[in-house]
C-alpha cells in the first residue's frame, strides 16, 4: 500500500497539472473594446448594393430577393415581404457593435454557438446584383442586453475563426411564413358604406351604416327584432383587417357557383368582393371593383387587384364562421331581450 506521504505527492502533483492545463485553455473573452465600433464599419454605406438576402439555419433556408421596388420572399412563390422586417433586419445588421473580443480557438467555438453546422447558429449573406457577398455573418447564441433593449450577439465572419460579443436589434426568423407581408386588406372602419354577407341561397345579411358617427347596424330587421352590437361590430372588424394565416398560388382556387360571398362596400364607390372557396380550410381570394367614375377609386381598385389577383389567402377559422353568420345568428334572442 502506499504511505500517506506518497499519497500527498500525487495528489499535489494531479492539483498542478490540471491547474496548467486549466490556465493554458484559451479564455473565452480575450479583451474588452474601449470603445464600440461598428462590427462592419463600411456595411452602412452598401446597404444600398443590397439585392438579396440569404438565411441559412438548422431549419432551412429563406431568400429574399428586392424584385424592382419590392422585396419578395422566394421561398414562398414570391409573395411580397414585410418591408419592415426587412429593413429591420438590414439596418440592425449594420448597426452592430462592438462589446468584446472573443475567442478564435475553433474548439471553444461550439460552446458559443458558433461551431460549423451548430444547432444555434444562423448564417445571413447580403448579396448585391451580381451574387457578391456584401456581407457573410455567422450569429451564434444570444443573450439579453443589460439595458434590456436588443440582444448582444456572438457572431464572427464566416469566413474567419474570430469570434466577438456584439450588441443589436436583429430579428433573424427561420421560417419563411416570418418575413411575409400577412395583410390582405386593412381599411378604416369610417370608410365602409355597407357589407353584405350572402352565406346561403337567397339570403343576404346586410350591415349598414346610416349615419357618419352612428354604429353599424343591421337591415332589414322586423318588428321587435333587436340586433346583437357586438356581433355586428365583430364582422365589421374580421372584414376590414383581414390577415393570413398561409398564402398560395391562385391557380389551384376552385370557384364553383355555390362559394360563399361577402360583398363589402366603401363610401366613395369601392367594392371589395370576397368569395370563400374551401370553408372547412379557410382559403379565400378577393377581387375590387370600382363603382364609381373617380379616377382615384378605379387607381384602388387597380393597385388591390394588382397585389390580390395571383394568391389564394388563408384566414384564421373564427373569421370565417364570423362572414358566414346568417340573419337570426344576429338577432336577439326573446330571452336575452
Amino acid at each position: 500500500m502506499l504511505n500517506k506521504k506518497v499519497i500527498l505527492i500525487l495528489f499535489t502533483f494531479c492539483c498542478l497539472l490540471f491547474a496548467v492545463l486549466f490556465y493554458a485553455r484559451e479564455p473565452l473573452t480575450v479583451r474588452l473594446s474601449d470603445e464600440q465600433e461598428l462590427f462592419i464599419p463600411e456595411l452602412p454605406q452598401r446597404l444600398v448594393d443590397v439585392k438579396s438576402i440569404l438565411l441559412e439555419s438548422s431549419e432551412g433556408s429563406v431568400e429574399l430577393r428586392e424584385v424592382g421596388e419590392q422585396w419578395q420572399v422566394a421561398s414562398k412563390s414570391n409573395h411580397p415581404a414585410d418591408i419592415s422586417q426587412i429593413r429591420q433586419l438590414l439596418y440592425g445588421v449594420a448597426e452592430l457593435e462592438i462589446l468584446e473580443v472573443k475567442t478564435s480557438n475553433e474548439l471553444l467555438l461550439g460552446e458559443i454557438g458558433l461551431a460549423k453546422d451548430d444547432e444555434d447558429s444562423i448564417r445571413v449573406i447580403f448579396n448585391d446584383q451580381d451574387g457578391g457577398a456584401v456581407a457573410d455573418i455567422l450569429f451564434g447564441k444570444s443573450q439579453t442586453s443589460l439595458s434590456g433593449e436588443g440582444k448582444n450577439w456572438f457572431i464572427r465572419q464566416f469566413k474567419s475563426p474570430q469570434s466577438w460579443l456584439v450588441s443589436g436589434d436583429v430579428n433573424l426568423y427561420k421560417s419563411d411564413y416570418q418575413w411575409l407581408d400577412k395583410a390582405i386588406l386593412s381599411l378604416n372602419q369610417s370608410e365602409i358604406k355597407q357589407i353584405e354577407l350572402h352565406s346561403e341561397e337567397n339570403q343576404t345579411v346586410k350591415i349598414v351604416k346610416l349615419q357618419q358617427e352612428s354604429d353599424f347596424e343591421l337591415a332589414d330587421l322586423d318588428e321587435g327584432e333587436t340586433a346583437e352590437s357586438y356581433k355586428i361590430q365583430q364582422i365589421v372588424e374580421s372584414v376590414s383587417n383581414l390577415l393570413f394565416d398561409d398564402v398560395r398560388l391562385r391557380d389551384n382556387a376552385v370557384i364553383t357557383t355555390d362559394a360563399k360571398a361577402i360583398n363589402l362596400q366603401t363610401k366613395d364607390g369601392l367594392m371589395i368582393l370576397i368569395l370563400i372557396t374551401d370553408v372547412e380550410q379557410g382559403w379565400i381570394v378577393l377581387q375590387a371593383i370600382a363603382s364609381s367614375a373617380d379616377e382615384s377609386v378605379n387607381e384602388k381598385a387597380e393597385k388591390y387587384n394588382k397585389r390580390w389577383a395571383d394568391w389564394e389567402y388563408q384566414i384564421p377559422k373564427p373569421k370565417i364562421e364570423q362572414l358566414l353568420r346568417k340573419q337570426q345568428d344576429l338577432i336577439k334572442s326573446k330571452e336575452t331581450s
